[in-house]
């Protein structure tokens, strides 16, 4: 492992913590032993205090475990006990089968690209949720099937909500926030605010009782001393198994795209084995899928295209704007949120305006720019006429298998410069139910790479299917014919002096020598 960078943060206690004060109230999950008269007794998870709650209850039969929300700590020995408010702010938990861990319950999870990665292994994601209600809308157009709750992930209403949606066991995934782990920002890690959205994902699994638990962030986070600190306490607390990968794309794909993978699971399921990516036959770079750039609406090209004054602000960041236009036969640049909306404000809500002039003019201006056919802008013919990429083709340079999008194109170039790719979430999403049917059964019919070469061949069949600009022959000048005067020591060597031509002009004459 990578050494460790950043600040640890506080340490958390996943569970009750016993110098919870007389009177305060916290959130607390307890294994029933016993319901009945107006008291549970049940034993406290993580810690397995045996506690007391007090309330008016209606526990079903199957109920394993409950999850009390604000309950308030009134007494400590000899056993601490807990007044519960009511059913409102309890949630009921069966034991879980095996068919309960195809089920996927998704945090911060944005238009829901990382969902199709998973249904191709035949994860159902059962409930989403994610703060941008933009992203929300997107996601419920793209995935119509699959509820979704707007709102943060730390809030109690929103975790009441998932529950209701779902309230039977489930897998949880979150890729939680990067900003505060990427090289490409500051890396302020747990002194960045943003940072919160992992210790918030690790409370959700311990209120609703995950068996299991998936975490996505870029490459840096895995060496991150926060994150380590939080999952490895979680780990411990917990008693789940951890088990990690970095994997890249761009060892499978056309992009890159390299991302840290954490798979943490329930003490009865044991540890899963992550492997990195295999290597099979798969496109590999981007005239592998396409010869030229999609054939747009003028709608859409109307959203996409660089303004003027748009234009003028990536020149004063980056002259030479060829270095932002994509090498077809060479990996194409890890997609970022911030695609579309360097200069302007993001559609998702995250900025008001563009990245500030201190950090273009310190770390440069990102991104991919389409050169279009016409030779110059409409306001000055010596500027290039430029537009961002579609969502398809960011959709075919990262195992995207979708081609429909909702209406606002620069929103879902925000939404794909975050996500969990395809690719990578089949992989890990496959590695799991490769265990867990190990577990149950004794093994797996699971074709890891049978799968990874059907999402290829998906995405073959979609490039297959789109119109893209033909490709315009090179309109170079005719070569100069350069009159060469080269010596020749001795002319009565050469063998063709010896033979006349006597054909006409459009005529040769042979001469064979050996």
């Amino acid at each position: 492992m990578a050494s460790l960078w950043g600040d640890p943060g506080p340490d958390v206690v996943w569970g009750f913590d016993s110098a919870t004060e007389l009177g305060a109230t916290s959130d607390v999950v307890a294994e029933v032993i016993s319901a009945g008269g107006g008291s549970i007794l049940a034993r406290l998870w993580p810690c397995g205090r045996n506690a007391r709650f007090l309330g008016t209850f209606d526990i079903p039969q199957e109920c394993q475990a409950i999850t009390a929300f604000g309950c308030k700590l009134i007494c400590r020995s000899p056993m601490p006990v807990f007044e519960v408010g009511g059913m409102d702010s309890v949630l009921c938990h069966r034991r879980c089968t095996r068919e309960d861990m195809w089920n996927m319950v998704e945090l911060c999870a944005g238009i829901g690209v990382g969902t199709m990665g998973f249904s191709q292994v035949g994860i159902r994601t059962v409930c989403a949720t994610d703060w941008c209600l933009p992203f929300t809308q997107a996601f419920q157009e793209i995935h119509p099937d699959i509820p979704v709750v707007t709102g943060d992930i730390g809030d109690t209403e929103v975790l009441k909500q998932l529950h209701r949606l779902h309230p039977e066991p489930a897998t949880l995934m979150c890729g939680f926030a990067c900003q505060p782990f990427s090289a490409g920002g500051q890396q302020r890690g747990c002194n960045d605010n943003r940072s919160s959205t992992l210790p918030k994902a690790l409370r959700a699994a311990v209120l609703l009782r995950s068996v299991a638990v998936i975490l996505e962030c870029v490459q840096d986070a895995g060496s991150n001393s926060m994150v380590r600190n939080l999952v490895d306490s979680f780990s411990r607390q917990c008693g789940y198994h951890l088990a990690e990968v970095n994997l890249r794309l761009e060892d499978v794909w056309v992009s890159k795209r390299a991302r840290w993978w954490a798979v943490l699971t329930a003490p009865f399921i044991g540890q899963v084995s992550l492997r990195g990516f295999l290597a099979s036959e798969h496109p590999t770079v981007p005239r592998d899928l396409f010869p030229s750039p999609l054939v747009l609406s003028p709608a859409e090209l109307e959203q996409l295209v660089l303004d003027p004054d748009e234009l003028e602000k990536f020149l004063a960041y980056e002259q030479n704007l060829g270095r932002l236009f994509l090498k077809l036969d060479g990996k194409a640049p890890t997609a970022l949120h911030s695609w579309g909306s360097q200069v302007l404000k993001c559609h998702c809500g995250c900025r008001s305006g563009g990245f500030s002039h201190e950090t273009l003019s310190k770390r440069g201006i990102y991104g991919l720019l389409v050169p279009l056919p016409a030779m110059g802008s409409e306001s000055d013919s010596s500027l290039p006429l430029l537009r961002h990429p579609h969502p398809t083709e960011v959709a075919l340079l990262n195992g995207v298998p979708e081609i429909v999008w909702p209406s606002d194109l620069r929103l879902i170039l925000a939404g794909l410069g975050q996500m969990a790719a395809p690719f990578q979430a089949l992989w890990i999403g496959a590695q799991l139910q490769q265990h867990l049917d190990t577990v149950f059964h004794g093994s797996s019919s699971i074709d890891l790479l049978g799968l990874m070469d059907h999402l290829s061949e998906r995405m073959t069949q979609i490039a297959e299917s789109l119109t893209f600009l033909p490709v315009q022959p090179l309109d170079l000048p005719e070569p100069p014919v350069i009159e060469l005067d080269l010596p020749i020591d001795d002319v009565s060597n050469t063998p063709w002096v010896l033979f006349r031509h006597l054909g006409s002009i459009d005529e040769v004459t042979v001469v064979h020598t050996w």
